[in-house]
């Protein structure tokens, strides 16, 4: 969630730290030499408004929730909301189904609504994936690389955030 994302001060400010991974787990033993089997039942670790829809719905998680996870805090950075956000509950819903109702019935092309068609190619990909299958890493930072190209963005290291551009030779 983007409560876990904290930028470094000072010579540090280009550096996005990751903070809180009190949930995290191990997806693959090496011992075993194979990835975690998948179960269902699961309660949901973390914040359903990131969850992945495997997630919500009791699965166990895999590398593809942790990337679906990531383009959900992406679009909401972005647009600063996501469909599923203030949905109207009667007393006794459960939450977590409604929310995976709306996610599950949401298009991603409602989802990533004024964003750039890389977001869709993102979440659509993460999605597609197979619950053990390595991600192409390469292919998803090369699609964001698209559309700062397209964009004529530059990667200069300079944010908002900073006064002055950090020397990050060092």
């Amino acid at each position: 969630k983007p409560d876990n994302f904290v930028m470094g001060l000072n010579n540090k400010s280009h550096i996005v730290y990751l903070l809180d991974f009190g949930l995290s787990k191990k997806y693959y033993s090496v011992q075993a030499g194979k990835h975690i089997k998948f179960k269902l039942h699961k309660k949901l670790t973390g914040t359903a408004r990131y969850a992945s829809i495997n997630a919500i719905r009791g699965g166990e998680q895999s590398r593809k929730d942790d990337l679906e996870a990531i383009g959900y805090v992406l679009i909401y950075l972005l647009k600063g909301v996501l469909p599923w956000q203030g949905l109207r509950m009667r007393k006794n819903d459960d939450k977590y189904k409604v929310i995976y109702e709306k996610k599950k019935d949401t298009t991603l092309e409602e989802l990533c609504e004024g964003c750039p068609n890389e977001f869709v190619e993102y979440v659509k990909y993460t999605r597609n994936l197979q619950w053990e299958e390595k991600p192409n890493y390469t292919y998803l930072c090369t699609l964001f690389g698209n559309v700062m190209k397209r964009e004529e963005m530059v990667c200069d290291w300079c944010f908002d955030w900073m006064n002055e551009v950090p020397d990050v030779t060092g």
